[in-house]
């Protein structure tokens, strides 16, 4: 957990949680869909997107000692990432690799992204892949 904290906020320093239950629809959402994807022993982006979502919400809505993770001016980060997407979606791709391209963290660049092109990156390659797919058809 430290590790991911400290990728997260550049800081080693654990979060602290004053309450220690949240009713939160969309934490709720990221919490069960990533149960479900261990439990079944997943092994995908989709996965790694939603832990680092779910952490995301969690220290951003609720931590008392975690600072605000910044986010910067990330458009041509993420318009490169798209461009890569575009060009390699017929290849395996991780978030790492994303991450890589970007120069962002995995939370830095998932937030980004969303915020920037309203999905995820994972959907975004998916919106490629199956419009590519109907053009074949």
């Amino acid at each position: 957990m430290e590790q991911y904290i400290n990728e997260m906020t550049a800081q080693k320093q654990m979060p602290y949680f004053e309450k220690t239950v949240c009713y939160d629809e969309e934490m709720s959402f990221y919490f069960q869909k990533l149960h479900k994807m261990i439990l079944k022993k997943e092994e995908s982006f989709e996965k790694e997107k939603c832990f680092y979502l779910f952490l995301s919400i969690v220290l951003q809505r609720y931590s008392k000692n975690t600072p605000q993770m910044p986010m910067g001016n990330q458009v041509q980060a993420v318009q490169k990432v798209c461009q890569w997407i575009e060009k390699q979606y017929q290849n395996t791709i991780t978030l790492q690799q994303l991450c890589d391209i970007a120069f962002l963290s995995k939370s830095t660049l998932l937030r980004a992204f969303t915020k920037q092109k309203g999905i995820t990156p994972y959907r975004y390659l998916e919106s490629i892949r199956i419009n590519e797919a109907k053009k074949l058809l």
